[in-house]
């Protein structure tokens, strides 16, 4: 039986056509209504956490009905909220992590139809997370709190002492996130996060009002709040009202809030007038604006529209149907990331898209190995004020990349790529001459210029980044694709950054813009100009409308000797390659995505398999685009090895290109990587780690009899136990627990089924750190294989280096009286540029190889052996003087050992230094 449920019936005229008829009045309470109820708020009223269920739900006559954090509404038929009323959603879990993180939570509501009237809301308005609470909070300060993070950074006024909170977080696509709150200052609060509302609609939604997860505002000169999530769904949107999900900040506009996120899917938007007014701005002067996106599901895969700004977390992966960035609207690609339109991307008027560069503050095992962002669409096209800009997101100046600028006093080089950069003005310091990248496949970032004093620590400017682009039809350029270094004009003597680097392939190529990959200018007169980038350029079009003349990386200016440009090449060949998987090891869903460069798009297939010893195991598909993305689910197949191979062909079914893939297939292993939040087992069986483990306070990882924990090698993994973390385990004498490399089969099989071809090497993964307050508890029948561990300074204790773990010296290593170093066979001892052992007077090295297991003292560039320690491939390679020498005061046994790529010096003059040197005190013993 209905009921038709009403506090007061206040019900507007013209409303009655919507509202079910045959009202009747009775007091309804939290729950005191079912799915075939009439429901009408005219008083204030509040739910408590629950589920709630009704036919049609109406908020009149200046009520606020308050929904707690954590529930769900669900109406079958119609929500209107008018009069001046709010609908407001509050927050759950704002002020303490749960499990050890924060697991706020907003408000659910579906409905069949919604209206929210001129000067109503469905609010989460300052519902977010309290005061310096979630996972971007602003910090504290005695002067100054600063302002909370979310889709946007927070501000500071004050960045030393109260830093703002620098995380982003939570998906630009279905945000669920609270806002995180400011930083308190003096007596004042911060203002607490936006809060979340998921709001999803099967017919239409009349915004006239607002819906909104503003931060709340802080007091005195506390942090604002950053804004909240608002994520939602419906079949129609029409209407003159807005989305909000603002930060605040405090009255004088500093230490503003970050914005929020908002996500807005529709079928038909033709009658909504309000999508250049929706917001998720900062807060005050110094809050960063969230991300706005609008996202029409007409279009296979969504089609993307942006007003405002949008953002793609690092290393993400997005496919859409279309995007369209429209006048003076911002895209960021953070570092990683790949953007794969389906259809057509248009930027007009003034958009700007962005392009980040990760692992660019500084060297991963002694490489520099920065990387840039990848696009891939049908067509584009960007306007002649639009701009897809890497500019300066290449390596920082002072003393980052491959080709930093030297400094010296007050005359600082130019960074240098694929060009070299300039000496300062009075043809001081030397040149860095180290040219670098593939000209044909440009992807590395450019180099930072020098900075003006003698250490090179000041502000030399920083590199141009890295883009990766593939238009398989038709770019449209009239404005400018750039990956330009940074100029400095600081009247010191700061060297400029060089270029980065642009991979453009296209069908063809039209307009009369720009692509620009030029090294930064010195405009002091003291300072040396970067160098130019690299430039490639594949096409298919025979009579491409596009002057390639419009392509350079062209010096910068000033400084003596002069920059010099980089590369630009081009050419007519077709390239073939898969773009995901990314790496060789696959479990579960896969997404792969495959593409063919400067092809036909229109008369170009491909055809997908798995191959295994040159025959088809399993078809993927046929007749698939010349550039395509699916879903794949791997275990489908049984686990092996296997070629993911990509075959392309023309009109008539003839062999054009192949891109294949070695992959391997392990669904038995449990896999594992990220942070553990709350205690876990691992149980007897082979667990697999493809990304590094931290074990977060208060939880304790287990690992049970029998648990064989296999890292992934090439991927500088390993375990992090943070303060308050415990890693234990349950082994017994008659099962042991081994954490081992991926490629160990001695111990749970094959699992990279390579029949041994690969064997495990000492270094292969990282082993375990623990932090301060942090707690490793594993017993004597624990096993620990193939790590890597590192050296530097005086050891002060007589210890043994393991023949199973690479030793990395990454300082000067000093052995002093009654110290013994004892190295066992196989060990491996690798060592950064000219550094050196030292065993002084009285101390002792005793390195006892064998013939079958040798001991091996080398440079980090040898890959030959310990594997690829300094992580850039084969960038470099080692040669003599790499490393310094063994120096010997006291006594040192070698037996069964390799000396190789040592007696280098800083000077690259000989100093008396040789690979082994001894002193008069030294007893020395080299025997095979």
């Amino acid at each position: 039986m209905r009921t038709n449920l009403v506090l007061v019936l206040a019900v507007p005229f013209f409303l009655l056509s919507i509202l079910p008829a045959g009202s009747t009045e009775r007091q309804t309470k939290d729950g005191a209504f079912g799915p075939d109820d009439d429901v009408v708020i005219s008083s204030n009223t509040a739910w408590s956490e629950g589920s709630y269920s009704a036919r049609s739900l109406l908020v009149t006559g200046g009520a606020t009905l308050t929904i707690a954090g954590g529930s769900s509404l669900t109406v079958s038929e119609t929500v209107i909220v008018t009069g001046n009323s709010t609908i407001l959603c509050q927050g759950k879990n704002t002020a303490a992590k749960v499990t050890n993180r924060w697991m706020g939570s907003g408000v659910t509501i579906v409905a069949g139809r919604v209206l929210v009237d001129t000067g109503s809301r469905i609010s989460a308005d300052g519902q977010g997370y309290n005061a310096q609470c979630g996972p971007g909070a602003g910090k504290e300060s005695v002067y100054d709190g600063s302002g909370g993070s979310h889709g946007g950074y927070g501000g500071t006024r004050n960045p030393i002492s109260a830093p703002a909170g620098r995380i982003l977080y939570g998906s630009p696509f279905q945000p669920v996130d609270l806002g995180s709150g400011g930083g308190n200052a003096y007596a004042s609060s911060g203002g607490r996060g936006g809060g979340a509302i998921h709001l999803s609609v099967t017919g239409t939604l009349t915004l006239d009002g607002e819906i909104s997860a503003r931060a709340g505002s802080p007091t005195g000169a506390a942090g604002g709040g950053a804004g909240g999530s608002l994520w939602i769904n419906c079949q129609t949107l029409t209407g003159n009202g807005r989305f909000v999900a603002d930060g605040t900040s405090r009255a004088d506009k500093w230490d503003g809030g970050g914005g929020g996120r908002i996500a807005v899917y529709y079928a038909d938007g033709s009658d909504f007038n309000s999508f250049t007014t929706s917001t998720a701005s900062g807060g005050g002067n110094d809050g960063e604006s969230g991300t706005v996106g609008f996202l029409d599901t007409t279009v296979p895969n969504n089609g993307l529209s942006v007003w405002k700004k949008f953002w793609l977390a690092q290393d993400s992966d997005a496919i859409l149907g279309q995007v369209t960035l429209y006048d003076s609207s911002s895209f960021i690609m953070e570092v990683g990331s790949l953007l794969w339109v389906d259809g057509d991307f248009t930027m007009g008027g003034t958009a700007l898209l962005t392009a980040r560069c990760k692992s660019i503050s500084g060297r991963i095992n002694g490489a520099w190995c920065g990387t840039g962002v990848d696009i891939c669409a049908r067509n584009m096209s960007i306007d002649l004020t639009s701009r897809l800009t890497a500019d300066t997101q290449g390596y920082p100046g002072g003393t980052n990349g491959n080709g930093t600028g030297p400094a010296a006093g007050e005359n600082s080089s130019g960074g240098t790529h694929g060009g070299t950069g300039a000496g300062g003005s009075q043809g001081w310091p030397t040149v860095n001459t180290l040219v670098y990248g593939d000209p044909a496949a440009p992807t590395a970032p450019g180099s930072g210029g020098g900075g003006y004093d003698t250490l090179g620590a000041g502000t030399g400017g920083a590199g141009g980044g890295a883009v990766r682009l593939h238009v398989h039809d038709r770019l449209t350029l009239a404005g400018e694709i750039t990956a330009c270094g940074e100029s400095k004009n600081t009247g010191r003597g700061d060297g400029a950054g060089s270029g980065g680097s642009v991979f453009l392939s296209v069908g063809t190529m039209a307009g009369s813009g720009h692509v620009r990959a030029d090294g930064g200018s010195s405009l002091s007169g003291r300072g040396g100009g970067g160098g130019g980038g690299r430039i490639a350029c594949y096409y298919n079009d025979l009579a491409l409308p596009f002057s390639l003349s419009n392509l350079t990386s062209a010096a910068g200016t000033g400084g003596n000797p002069a920059a010099t440009a980089g590369t630009v090449f081009t050419s007519r060949s077709s390239l073939f390659e898969w773009v995901r998987p990314s790496d060789s090891f696959c479990h579960d869903t896969e997404l792969c995505a495959w593409r063919g460069l400067a092809v036909d798009f229109a008369t170009t297939t491909v055809d997908l398999g798995l191959y295994t010893g040159g025959n088809l195991a399993a078809s993927l598909g046929t007749a698939q685009p010349a550039a395509g993305t699916m879903n794949w689910n791997s275990r489908s197949v049984p686990d092996s090895a296997y070629e993911l191979r990509a075959t392309f062909r023309d009109s008539t079914g003839a062999i054009i290109g192949l891109a294949s893939r070695n992959i391997v297939v392990n669904n038995t292993a449990m896999w594992h990587s990220g942070t553990i939040y709350t205690s876990e087992t691992w149980h007897s069986g082979v667990h697999t780690v493809e990304g590094s483990i931290t074990i977060s306070s208060g939880a304790t990882l287990t690992l049970k009899p029998g648990a064989i924990v296999k890292f992934v090698s090439g991927r500088n993994l390993g375990i992090t136990i943070e303060n308050g973390g415990i890693l234990t385990d349950e082994a017994t004498s008659e099962s042991h627990v081994v954490l081992t490399s991926f490629n160990d089969d001695t111990v749970g099989g094959d699992s990279n089924f390579d029949g041994g071809l690969i064997s495990p090497v000492p270094g292969d993964w990282y082993g375990i750190t623990i932090n301060t307050g942090g707690q490793c508890n594993l017993s004597a029948w624990s096993e620990i294989r193939y790590i890597r561990t590192t050296h530097s300074g005086t050891i002060t204790t007589s210890q043994t280096w393991s023949g199973n773990v690479l030793h990395y010296i990454t300082g000067n290593v000093t052995i002093p009286s009654g110290v013994t170093v004892a190295i066992e066979p196989g060990a491996v001892i690798k060592f950064d540029r000219c550094l050196g052992i030292t065993v002084q007077g009285g101390g002792n090295l005793m390195a006892i190889g064998t013939k079958s297991r040798p001991i091996y003292f080398t440079s980090s560039r040898d890959d030959a052996n310990g594997g690829d320690t300094n992580g850039d491939g084969n960038q470099t390679v080692p040669a003599a003087g790499d490393w310094r020498w063994i120096y010997i005061e006291g006594q040192a046994v070698f037996e069964h050992c390799w000396f190789r790529y040592g007696a280098g010096t800083s000077s690259g003059n000989w100093d008396g230094t040789g690979v082994i040197r001894t002193a008069s005190t030294a007893l020395l013993t080299v025997s095979r």
